[in-house]
């Protein structure tokens, strides 16, 4: 514990800075997670419709070889 006025604010002004930043790390870290999900989502999602697309045109040119 501080013993003088000046330290004792500084002590408590270093603490509600500690408890501010890891507060902002928390937020950047859910931050970050939610947008890393996002992008994953859209990811598999690109790769369920290309799939998709590549056995219509495979079934499209199979039509007009036989026509």
């Amino acid at each position: 514990m501080a013993k003088l006025k000046h330290g004792a604010e500084t002590t408590i002004s270093m603490a509600f800075i500690v408890m501010c930043s890891e507060k902002v790390l928390r937020l950047l870290r859910l931050f970050f997670v939610l947008i890393l999900g996002w992008l994953l989502g859209l990811y598999s999602l690109q790769d369920d419709d290309s799939e998709g697309c590549h056995s219509l045109s495979g079934q499209s040119h199979d039509l007009l070889l036989a026509v």
